[in-house]
């Protein structure tokens, strides 16, 4: 097996990244491994300014590829994807290799020590929660995995004046990130602004060039007045017969109406008329009202992940 990774190398490599992820969920559907609608989203939708050959790397044995790491911006964390093949037994080789280059990487871009890494296991995947904590690592809650089922899906039902967008079109890009915008937008308890999207027409319309990416499945629901007011982006798996929700949002001035959910039916609507047997969708552990809005729209907990972290310099030293 060859040992040392190399970066990614362009949109051939995402096909290969993508295989492996359905090859892996094929065996392990809610463990393990991310939809490919996610690797779409964190691909194309990238603000952090820093090369995907410096963020993801492949390790490879002749033509087959052994695993993946995707790194997040900064640096300070990883998600790890190891080949069904060899999942149990090449751990450790990436464990090892990602310990050296981040620290390094991380003190490269910014001049100072990395004091922390992270990286985020599935709870129920025993063998790498044993490497990581035999390294070092400790657990705090990261997401919350829900699945449903699209056997049966009950009409989505409007307000009065409010309707479905048919598909998304480029003439569509700025009220799509207005609506993006807002339900991502966290305010202090003073009103003050503690947190806002990065979405950009820009980013949004590079955003719709991604492979997975379909029009269709970029579920809009329309106010009276012609504004944006709910979205749900579907990611579907033809494969798989699986779809992945990512990103779920509300204006923040046309939230509590049942709109998030009107949404959500509807892309699971559009999505069962396209074979699609199943969807899934990931929220934060300590978001408890995003975690009941789901359950209210009949997805069950199937999984949970976990932030295992290992920190690399003391506080005060």
């Amino acid at each position: 097996m060859k040992q040392i990774p190399r970066p990614y190398a362009g949109e051939h490599d995402l096909v290969r990244l993508k295989q492996l992820l359905v090859e892996g969920k094929q065996l392990s559907p809610f463990s393990g491994y991310a939809h490919p609608g996610d690797l779409d989203w964190w691909v194309y939708y990238d603000t952090s300014g820093q090369p995907l050959r410096e963020r993801i790397w492949l390790w490879e044995d002749g033509e087959r590829l052994l695993g993946w790491v995707f790194t997040w911006p900064g640096y300070e964390s990883f998600d790890l994807f190891i080949h069904p093949a060899v999942r149990g037994q090449f751990e450790e080789t990436v464990l090892d290799w990602m310990e050296n280059y981040l620290p390094s990487a991380f003190q490269h871009k910014h001049g100072k020590p990395l004091a922390e890494l992270t990286t985020y296991p599935y709870a129920d995947d025993a063998h790498l929660i044993s490497l990581l904590k035999e390294r070092g690592y400790t657990a705090s809650p990261s997401m919350v995995l829900f699945r449903q089922s699209l056997a049966q899906i009950p009409t989505p039902l409007l307000p009065p004046g409010f309707r479905f967008l048919e598909r998304m079109d480029i003439a569509d890009v700025e009220k799509r990130v207005m609506v993006h915008v807002s339900a991502f937008t966290r305010l202090n308890a003073d009103g003050s602004i503690a947190s806002k999207s990065k979405m950009t027409p820009d980013y949004y319309r590079r955003f719709m060039d991604a492979p997975g990416y379909d029009p269709e499945l970029d579920v809009v629901i329309i106010a009276p007045d012609g504004s944006f007011a709910s979205f749900v982006m579907a990611w579907m798996d033809a494969t798989l017969k699986m779809a992945e929700f990512e990103p779920v949002g509300t204006h923040q001035d046309y939230q509590r109406r049942g709109l998030g959910k009107a949404a959500l039916l509807e892309a699971m609507r559009r999505l069962r008329a396209r074979g699609t047997e199943v969807a899934t969708v990931m929220t934060w552990a300590k978001d408890a009202g995003n975690i009941a809005f789901y359950q209210s729209a009949g997805f069950e907990v199937c999984n949970t992940s976990l932030a295992f972290s290992k920190t690399l310099i003391e506080e005060g030293l």
